[in-house]
């Protein structure tokens, strides 16, 4: 009788330390998760190969804008001003790319 209570003590503390790992995981994501995607986030947007890439696709569309009708170059800006709300335009070395992104913005 005194081994199956043991045997079913055991169980029962094999089952409550699963549980609170398990809980204490999901406690832990909660708290701190959050912070290392924020991390993860805000340097993939000043990741080189991101930076790059957004400089080509607004040369795009500057070239686009340049011979574009008006209705055309109604449609280029809301498209930059979406795309390249968050931008940081001093990370763009020709000038005039620059200037045009912030033309596009109207600030």
């Amino acid at each position: 009788m005194k081994i199956f209570i043991s045997i079913i003590i055991m169980i029962l503390l094999t089952g409550a330390m699963v549980f609170g790992i398990s809980e204490a995981r999901l406690i832990w994501r909660n708290r701190y998760e959050v912070k290392h995607q924020d991390i993860s986030r805000e340097v993939f947007e000043h990741s080189k190969s991101r930076v790059h890439g957004a400089i080509q696709d607004l040369s795009n569309f500057y070239s686009e804008y340049q011979t574009a009708d008006a209705e055309t170059r109604k449609g280029i800006r809301t498209i930059v001003r979406m795309r390249f709300s968050n931008f940081d335009e001093q990370l763009i070395s020709s000038l005039e790319l620059r200037v045009f992104l912030i033309e596009m913005r109207g600030f």
